[in-house]
């Protein structure tokens, strides 16, 4: 069945000549869509050159790795010969490939290494480097080692042309200020305010004084008076950040070393030098960006420069058709400490307007179910608004999408009025693990507790759900969301340490924190065994060893057991040593000595010695751990950042009424906006409103809401935190959702298959005597009727079964009062809960409903029949409703929920049914068929008569 989005995905995965910019929301099949694009490329008639000089940038190496197997398995089978050219092909991270342009390209600046330890360099900079003066106004008015701090990071940062003329420092003039009266409970602030004011113009050294209180008309004031003054401030502290920036990078760049931080910058500026840029677009490298929302804009100026054949044309390179393609939706732009929405929207919108790329959309999501998108498209086009974000995009649900649901929970209880945050946090936490300990995953909607996943916006509320959860101790669960290092890691740590001191024999610190974590030696017995002469050195000969003695002994034959071998051999010999003497449990010692044993491997094959294995763990000690694998049958906690790209059948979104803080950065801080950054010297205290932060906070809970694919459960914990600004819940609004009905959509086995059996000779040919079986819908289109496409509404295939559904529960003998109360709890649950009130409003005041409501009627729904029309036909199917009258009379009611209103087809179809109920009831039933739109223009059709 073609997709409604099928023309953009035909056109981004075949026309390879055009470049194109995708809009591609949650669960689109993006990467199978690149994947497709690689594919056709490299089928195309230069398709080995074409895989040569392809550039797929994604946002993780562990992305990268997977679209680059999924290539390598799409060609294997029908075009192996291929393979060889996608060697030749980049797949990684953006720092990756400007690492290996640099590498490529930037002869010039001789053998270049990523710096093992970017804040070792730093202090050596300062050491050794020119610092240049710090102006004295900085050293007086601002925090100039925190301005220090920020030179390291700032590269590239600041507005270039600042610092060579400044203009002369302006005098600020307090009159107005002063002269200022306030009134009512500001007063006395105000008061205050201005009485610090009069002495620091007595005494103009000293630090500035900052006024942060409640009235509005002195607060505009002070930044009216102050602002002349702190913007020259501003201007002069970038212009001694950004040379200072600079002579670090060289300075770097001349001990061979690259930062984390200038790779990208370095490359950019490689492009900017005419010969290597030459050089480097002669390449015709053909770049697929994933994840562009996720972009700044000195990426993309590397990457839109290497796929364009000129030079910058102000402030962007504009690509050449057929190499640059991007993929991202800007509603999944959840990471602006990093890059903006706004750049990605202004670059994307400039390279349409100048013809350089085609939009293109995909709206059909394979992942969430029915229900889910119709909550999704009912919910955020309202919250994702304003001038920080992108036009939402309405999904719509693939075919075979279940319904799935949309609701909510309400935990009991609720916290006292004194309890503070995070009590609070802790009784909703008591409050779900006893809620969840007695549902099965099946009652959630999930096959098991690892298809189901608790998301919430910071990793400290899921510790104490974890601690909840631990306490009942009756459902396994798992946090994904470890912010803990390498260094934290006790496996880890205890390895690193053993390892230093076994391969520097003269390290005295290591050897002796040794001593004290493997060995169990005390503070104590070290001491005695210094003061009387002792050294920790690793010697295997000492005339009275004594306890350390001996563990020295010990440490030195490990230490000569593993000199001059590789790092992998070397570890096989020290981890049973280390994991006969920790004692940590066992599942957590096993993975973190797996872990290192799988970091021996890497460096054994990256050449390695085991001096520089070593070396390579200690750098990586201050990094986060890996994010371990997710447990069979146990129940996922992780944080909505860390899901993203993740999905689950059933997913729970916990605290939802509970304020979320931004922690801000100590000033003066660096702050990026509109794709700039900004340097903050001083306070200036912002609205949430107002806040970049609040629009972030909008596209992390559409990213949240949209990693469900059955079931989206929204905890209604409203009960536990009066106060909600800055929650998901504001965003949200009042939940207008329905309560959270255990089901059983999964059953605990799965059934097993049927063995198939093979069949006597003679029961094909009897089988082919059978009458053929059909349904009246096949019967009007053999007549040639074809139902036109629903295409009025996204949900025309669920909404219809949705009502059908209501249909066959309503309570049809007891009246209309009891109808309503039947259908106004379920109206919420429909695909599209706005067209579901409307309809059933507009069939209550119907003159079919008013026709039913006669006493005496007898009512059947979903009366199924099986009708042999003829000895090698068969009719079979289900009548809507069958009602008999109080005076014998037969009425068959047809649902129909098309927009488009009747057709021919829709009466043959029902001519079908009267026929059939006629030979079986002996009485022609009267044929209504009800069409729930009015035909599309919101008049009531009424009831409609077919003749059989």
């Amino acid at each position: 069945m073609m997709l409604t989005d099928t023309p953009a995905r035909r056109t981004f995965c075949q026309d390879t000549r055009r470049n194109a910019s995708v809009t591609a929301p949650a669960g689109v099949g993006k990467t199978w869509a690149i994947t497709e694009r690689v594919s056709q490329l490299a089928l195309g008639p230069q398709g080995r050159e074409e895989l040569e000089r392809l550039v797929v940038v994604t946002y993780t190496r562990k992305a990268a790795q997977q679209m680059q197997e999924r290539v390598q398995k799409r060609l294997a089978g029908s075009h192996p010969e291929l393979l060889r050219g996608l060697e030749g092909a980049f797949f990684g991270t953006i720092h990756g490939f400007c690492l290996k342009l640099l590498k490529e390209y930037g002869v010039a600046l001789g053998p270049l290494s990523l710096a093992p330890d970017d804040d070792t360099l730093w202090l050596r900079f300062l050491r050794e480097g020119d610092l240049g003066a710090v102006p004295e106004a900085l050293q007086r008015y601002t925090d100039s080692d925190g301005l220090l701090v920020l030179a390291k990071h700032s590269l590239g940062a600041g507005p270039h042309g600042y610092g060579k003329e400044l203009a002369p420092r302006p005098k600020p003039c307090f009159e107005s200020l002063l002269a200022y009266t306030a009134q009512g409970r500001t007063a006395a602030g105000v008061r205050r305010a201005q009485e610090t004011l009069r002495q620091w113009v007595a005494l103009p050294g000293r630090p500035l004084p900052d006024y942060t209180l409640s009235d509005g008309t002195f607060r505009q004031l002070w930044e009216n008076d102050w602002g002349p003054f702190k913007q020259w401030l501003t201007e002069a502290a970038w212009a001694w950040l950004e040379p200072l920036s600079q002579r670090f990078h060289a300075f770097c760049l001349e001990k061979g070393f690259l930062t984390y931080e200038s790779m990208v910058y370095t490359a950019a500026q490689m492009l900017k030098d005419e010969r290597l840029r030459k050089r480097i677009q002669a390449k015709k490298f053909n770049v697929i960006l994933d994840e562009a929302q996720d972009t700044d804009a000195l990426q993309f100026e590397v990457l839109l420069g290497v796929a364009s054949d000129q030079a910058r044309k102000g402030s962007l390179y504009f690509p050449q058709q057929g190499r640059f393609c991007m993929v991202g939706d800007p509603q999944q732009s959840i990471f602006g400490s990093r890059a903006d929405l706004e750049t990605y929207l202004d670059i994307e919108k400039t390279l349409h307007s100048s013809g350089c790329l085609e939009r293109l959309v995909f709206n059909v999501t394979f992942r969430c179910s029915q229900a889910i998108v119709a909550g999704l498209n009912t919910l955020f086009p309202k919250i994702l608004q304003g001038k920080q974000q992108a036009s939402y995009v309405p999904l719509e649900a693939a075919e075979q999408a279940p319904l799935g649901a949309f609701c909510q929970y309400t935990p009991v209880g609720g916290a006292p009025a004194e309890a503070n945050t995070h009590e609070r946090c802790e009784l909703e936490a008591t409050a779900l693990a006893l809620w969840l300990e007695g549902l099965t995953p099946q009652q959630l909607g999930a096959r098991n507790w690892c298809q189901v996943a608790i998301l919430a916006p910071r990793n400290a509320w899921l510790s104490t759900l974890a601690a909840a959860l631990q306490a009942r101790g009756n459902i396994p669960f798992q946090v994904l969301s470890d912010t803990r290092t390498h260094a934290q890691d006790p496996v880890y740590a205890h390895a690193l340490s053993l390892l230093l001191a076994l391969t520097q024999p003269s390290n005295r610190f290591e050897i002796a924190k040794t001593l004290r974590s493997l060995f169990g030696c005390s503070d104590a017995s070290m001491a005695d065994f210094a003061a009387n002469g002792g050294a920790f050195v690793l010697q295997e000969s000492r005339e009275d060893p004594g306890p350390i003695g001996q563990s020295l002994q010990t440490l030195a034959r490990w230490s000569a057991s593993i000199q001059g071998l590789c790092p992998l051999m070397a570890w096989r010999i020290i981890s049973p040593k280390l994991e006969a003497r920790l004692f940590i449990e066992k599942s957590t010692l096993h993975a973190g000595l797996q872990r290192l044993s799988l970091l021996a491997l890497q460096a054994q094959q990256s050449n390695q010695d085991l001096n520089a294995f070593v070396a390579s763990l200690r750098q990586q000690a201050a990094a986060p751990l890996p994010t371990p694998a997710p447990k069979p049958g146990h129940l996922q906690l992780l944080s909505c950042h860390k899901a993203k790209g993740l999905e689950w059948e059933v997913v729970l979104i916990p605290f939802l009424h509970r304020p979320i803080l931004y922690a801000q950065n100590p000033f003066p801080r660096l702050q990026k906006e509109n794709g700039i950054f900004k340097l903050e010297l001083f306070k200036s205290p912002k609205d949430f409103s107002e806040n970049p932060q609040r629009y972030e906070l909008q596209r992390l809970l559409y990213v949240t809401c949209t990693r469900a694919k059955n079931n989206l459960i929204l905890i209604n914990d409203s009960a536990f935190y009066p106060e909600t600004q800055g929650s998901f819940a504001a965003l949200l609004g009042p939940l207008d959702l329905p309560a959270f009905s255990p089901c059983n959509a999964f059953t605990q086995e799965p059934p097993a298959p049927p063995q198939r059996q093979s069949l006597p000779d003679w029961q094909p040919a009897r089988a082919r005597v059978f009458p053929k079986i059909q349904t009246p819908s096949h019967f009007a289109a053999q007549k040639g009727f074809r139902e036109a496409p629903d295409d009025g509404y996204l949900l025309g295939k669920p909404y219809g079964q949705w009502w059908h559904s209501l249909m066959e529960t309503l309570p049809w003998a007891q009246g209309p009062q009891a109808w309503e109360a039947h259908a106004r709890p379920k109206l919420p649950s429909s695909p599209d809960p706005q067209r579901a009130h409307a309809e059933f409003q507009r069939f209550l005041d119907s003159e079919l409903a008013h026709a039913l409501q006669a006493s005496g009627a007898a009512f059947w729904t979903e009366l199924p029949f099986f009708y042999p029309q003829s000895p090698t036909l068969c009719w079979e199917g289900a009548v809507d409703l069958l009602v008999r009258t109080h005076e014998d009379r037969f009425w068959l009611i047809d649902w129909k929920t098309e927009r488009q209103g009747p057709c021919e087809a829709h009466f043959l179809q029902v001519q079908a049914y009267v026929e059939a109920l006629k030979a079986t009831l002996g009485a022609e039933p009267k044929a209504i068929v009800y069409f729930t739109a009015g035909g599309g223009s919101g008049v009531e059709v009424g009831i409609k008569e077919v003749k059989g």
